[in-house]
């Protein structure tokens, strides 16, 4: 019994250990600094979820720059904590390391670094995130096309029932 109770009370032990050293290693997150009308903003945010794809342990946080006060007080902040200026967007901050420009090779490198291996590696991600999104496509192409000839059913039933 004795042996029992030691063992449970170590286990119990090593379990708190993991959880408190996990929650003392959670990655850094990931945050980009965008303007609504910037040409580069826009690719690079196509390009978000297949690198969210190749790390889904990593959370994403975008922040939009030039409409949004709140955003551009941040964006200043974080940079000059990191003892950089803004010099423009989009803006990537991993970690300590400021990229600015869309630059994917740069991201993916600096990814690797702070965040490790990723899960999936870049062509896999992108078929991936492709599938999704062409998936949505086609539950939405289906909900509307469900609707019209549900509409168009419903519409012919009650014509129908009044005739009589």
């Amino acid at each position: 019994m004795n042996k029992l109770f030691r063992g449970i009370l170590v286990s119990l032990g090593l379990i708190l250990v993991t959880n408190f050293v996990q929650a003392e290693t959670e990655l850094p997150v990931f945050k980009f600094f965008h303007g609504a009308e910037c040409p580069h903003c826009q690719t690079e945010k196509k390009f978000l979820p297949v690198l969210q794809k190749m790390y889904p342990q990593v959370k994403i946080a975008e922040y939009e720059v030039w409409h949004n006060e709140e955003n551009q007080a941040l964006f200043e902040k974080t940079l000059s904590d990191l003892g950089k200026k803004v010099e423009g967007v989009p803006t990537n901050v991993i970690g300590d390391e400021v990229i600015v420009g869309f630059q994917k090779d740069k991201i993916l490198r600096v990814a690797k670094k702070v965040y490790g291996e990723p899960e999936l590696d870049l062509e896999t991600a992108k078929n991936t995130a492709n599938s999704t999104k062409s998936n949505k496509k086609k539950y939405i192409f289906g909900g509307i096309l469900l609707l019209i000839v549900g509409g168009v059913l419903f519409t012919f039933k009650k014509d129908n029932s009044t005739k009589k």
